[in-house]
């Protein structure tokens, strides 16, 4: 009845930690994907505002070019026409990288084709108005004014082209601010449910941990009965194996010993031989450094394998010992 008992314990804590490891494994996996998508939108968010950073930019180096031109015309000064020169490479380097950030969208590429014409004139007509101003004597012509109003409608242009370039990025920002919103919510309400589910889950184990220490005890003072007689057994059977162990020691050791002279005696008989050969040619062979050296190391270690025989043979003896009282101090 207990064996039951503890078995369909066992079961329900099984099915009830599997369903749970379940739940959070799909709550991990959702949050996980939840934020490779909130990086993602963060990544898409942060490419946009560079878009709209970048063609201010644009905007900004095109209207610091037209005020640089402006003050020149009314000061007559040289230097304020550094903003000008630097102008044509500064809106061609920020223009090529607009238009890398946004090769993927083919409206504002096409407004991009636009727009580069558009300053392209932009600059070509301040570049025009500027040579007529120093040809004339630093005086303002009729044909520069001409040329002046034509260059606001261009610049008007400019400025509408990039308002709708804008308003499209802005869109996009929006959209892609507020996908990453809802995924970050997404996540808070994974989060909460999996806080949920380990609380439901602590909980359950306590109650079947409970129940379970319950019916444990009570096994456990059933089996203190059947251990206790156990352990008589136990002892009783302690005190004749050690008395069997005592008998396979002795045989054990018999058994060594008898395999120890065996190997004792099949190595000694051809160390014999070698030690016979070795003394034979030392006799017939002339003395030389190197052969003596040879004939050396062989003696010394036929000697060293035959100690080592002798010392094998001597721990297969048995000693008997014989306790005596003697006087410590003599000891």
């Amino acid at each position: 009845m207990l064996t039951n008992f503890f078995n369909r314990n066992e079961n329900r804590i099984r099915w009830g930690y599997l369903a749970a490891f379940i739940l959070l494994f799909i709550s991990l996996l959702l949050t996980f994907y939840s934020s490779q998508q909130v990086s993602k939108q963060q990544e898409r968010v942060h490419h946009t505002t560079n878009v709209l950073n970048t063609l201010d930019i644009l905007l900004s180096e095109l209207i610091s070019a037209e005020s640089a031109f402006r003050g020149y015309l009314v000061l007559k000064d040289e230097n304020i026409l550094t903003d000008y020169y630097k102008a044509p490479h500064l809106v061609d380097s920020t223009f090529a990288k607009l238009r890398s950030l946004t090769e993927d969208k083919t409206i504002q590429q096409k407004r991009l084709e636009t727009l580069q014409i558009l300053i392209r004139t932009k600059l070509n007509i301040l570049s025009t108005g500027l040579l007529l101003f120093k040809n004339h004597n630093l005086t303002v012509t009729d044909t520069m004014k001409l040329m002046g109003h034509n260059g606001k409608l261009v610049m008007d242009s400019i400025k509408l082209l990039g308002l709708k370039f804008q308003k499209e990025e802005d869109a996009l920002l929006i959209k892609r601010s507020n996908r990453g919103t809802n995924f970050s919510n997404f996540i808070k309400v994974i989060n909460v449910a999996a806080f949920a589910i380990a609380i439901v889950l602590a909980l359950y184990s306590i109650i079947i941990f409970n129940k379970e220490n319950n019916a444990r005890r009570a096994a456990d003072k059933q089996a203190q009965e059947f251990r206790q007689q156990l352990e008589q057994k136990i002892n009783e059977l302690k005190n004749l194996n050690t008395e069997l162990i005592e008998l396979r020691s002795i045989e054990k050791f018999a058994a060594t010993g008898r395999i120890y002279r065996t190997i004792a005696h099949e190595v000694r008989n051809p160390l014999t031989n070698i030690n016979l050969a070795t003394e034979h040619l030392r006799s017939e062979i002339k003395p030389a450094a190197d052969v003596d050296i040879m004939f050396e190391m062989i003696t010394r270690n036929s000697n060293r394998i035959n100690e080592l025989i002798n010392d094998l043979l001597n721990s297969t003896k048995a000693a008997d010992l014989n306790f005596t009282k003697v006087n410590i101090n003599e000891m």
